[in-house]
């Protein structure tokens, strides 16, 4: 949803929210944040993955798992 609303014009964006019900505005402004934090905490995730494979604990069997 959140890239159908970046793919229309602001003022037609703005035009569609004036023509919306309070509660309709608060609605979609709510599901469009929703998605935004869906992002960001696959986000997240892969920059952690990202951290750990590159200090090693990654994948088992990396230099992180080798015994002293």
């Amino acid at each position: 949803m959140a890239v159908v609303l970046f793919a229309i014009g602001q003022n037609t964006y703005a035009q569609a929210l004036a023509d919306q019900s309070l509660e309709e505005r608060l609605n979609t402004l709510m599901k469009v944040v929703d998605e935004q934090q869906r992002k960001i905490d696959v986000l997240e995730r892969q920059v952690v993955d990202l951290e750990m494979a590159r200090r090693g604990r990654g994948e088992p069997g990396g230099p992180g798992d080798a015994a002293p």
